[in-house]
């Protein structure tokens, strides 16, 4: 087998193990179209003290990209509502954050990839918040709550990871 030829078939072994992510994005999520009211609402919180240090914040629905929104300190962030049918759904929350502006400190974006499953409820809010950013070791503490109750939901499929 020639060179050439080496090269593509480790190409697309890699691509058949690692899939198309690695080059193209998520397939965007796309809220169903039937009545709100058998919808659950999905709000991301855009007034925690610490989105200051955040710089992106992404949330996937069944691996498919519902929300990316990058973030500007010196603005006003709103970041519209996700509507997700009952029942569960598995939801991966992506914060990436500047540790330090400093650049005699300066440490590079840290990317904190939490992954849950969550049962929704027909007509309930449920809130992405971020409630911790401990940028000293790279943990950023976020949680989905159910704003009827103010509990956590979900059960976490692997322990939050950075990168």
């Amino acid at each position: 087998m020639s060179k050439p030829m080496r090269k593509f078939f480790v190409v697309l072994l890699t691509l058949s193990v690692f899939g198309c992510t690695m080059i193209l994005p998520p397939h965007p999520y796309i809220s169903p179209d039937i009545p709100k009211s058998k919808l659950a609402t999905i709000e991301i919180d855009t007034t925690s003290e610490y989105l200051k240090h955040i710089r992106l914040i992404e949330v996937l629905i069944d691996n498919k990209l519902a929300v990316r929104q990058e973030i500007d300190i010196n603005q006003n962030i709103s970041i519209a509502d996700v509507f997700v049918t009952a029942g569960e759904h598995n939801i991966t929350t992506v914060f990436v954050a500047e540790t330090s502006s400093n650049r005699r400190n300066y440490r590079p974006k840290r990317k904190q990839i939490t992954t849950y499953d969550v049962n929704f409820k027909a007509g309930g809010t449920y809130l992405v918040i971020l409630f911790s950013a401990h940028l000293v070791d790279g943990d950023l503490y976020m949680e989905m709550i159910d704003k009827h109750t103010d509990n956590a939901v979900g059960k976490r499929n692997r322990k939050s990871r950075v990168k």
